[in-house]
């Protein structure tokens, strides 16, 4: 499942500052973002095992913490260094230039992780899962779905993670401080930032002569977004050394921060004793 919360490092950022102010009291300038963000875990979703192991014996086989069942899923979704941009539009209401309105908006490029694991029967691939009372079909506790076994199935997994995330503030700016080559600036204004994960999870099985033409495919997709609204107060100050400037900027934002979950999954059939072409709802973990 994505992860709720994740942690933002901004790693870098490249500023491509306008001149100062000019008449009229505008400015604007630009920043592009390379920003870290937490991988999200994920329970084992794959596993094979060892022939004349435990594991081999036990169930369908592969079950997790069976001696002999290797996990062939990654432990968690790792993302590339994702770009982006930020850009800043504000304007002084005075002539003095000590109240002025800023407004800011930043992105993120989407981004994707996944994995994939294919077998023609050989290695072994199950699903792992617990199956809990009252439980039809396989052994309570521990146990797996085949989706490859030697001379019986081919089958595999795909795995495919997604990440955005954007936001957008408006501020009210007090120039606080005024020296000659310092100033201090107060700001007070509104927050909103939007973050949106999405995972998805498909595992296929053919069976393989003499019972070829019975598959299955499972596919389960769960997606999350967190939305943030809030107020915010901060400080700013800048400073310039000739052709060289420098700024030091700290936000504090309370807010709600209002969270949705979506959960689906389906089953495409074809044998098994199901008319060709049978969809119905429910994969294999939702």
């Amino acid at each position: 499942m994505p992860a709720l919360e994740n942690v933002w490092l901004d790693a870098g950022a490249l500023l491509l500052k306008a001149p100062p102010p000019v008449a009229g009291g505008w400015w604007v300038k630009g920043e592009a973002l390379v920003w870290s963000v937490k991988s999200a875990p994920l329970p084992p979703t794959l596993t094979t095992f060892a022939p004349g192991s435990l594991s081999a014996i036990t169930g369908a086989g592969g079950d997790v913490g069976v001696a002999g069942t290797t996990i062939l899923s990654p432990d968690n979704m790792r993302f590339d260094p994702l770009a982006g941009g930020r850009f800043t539009l504000g304007h002084w209401l005075d002539p003095n230039q000590s109240l002025g309105v800023e407004g800011a908006g930043f992105f993120l490029g989407s981004r994707n992780a996944g994995f994939s694991e294919t077998s023609g029967g050989a290695p072994p691939l199950r699903v792992p899962f617990t199956n809990v009372p009252p439980g039809a079909g396989f052994p309570l506790g521990n146990s797996s779905f085949v989706l490859a076994d030697p001379g019986v199935a081919a089958g595999g997994q795909v795995i495919s993670s997604s990440l955005q995330f954007w936001g957008a503030e408006g501020n009210a700016i007090f120039h606080a401080f005024n020296a000659r080559t310092v100033n201090v600036s107060l700001l007070a204004g509104v927050r909103y930032l939007n973050l949106s994960e999405g995972l998805t999870i498909a595992s296929t099985e053919t069976l393989l002569p003499p019972f070829a033409g019975n598959t299955f495919t499972g596919t389960d997709s769960f997606g999350t977004r967190n939305q943030f609204f809030g107020g915010q107060v901060g400080a700013k100050a800048e400073t310039q050394y000739g052709r060289f400037d420098g700024s030091l900027l700290g936000k504090l934002a309370f807010g709600d921060n209002y969270q949705t979950v979506s959960v689906n999954g389906s089953s495409a059939v074809s044998g098994f004793g199901f008319p060709p072409g049978s969809v119905t709802p429910g994969g294999i973990f939702a």
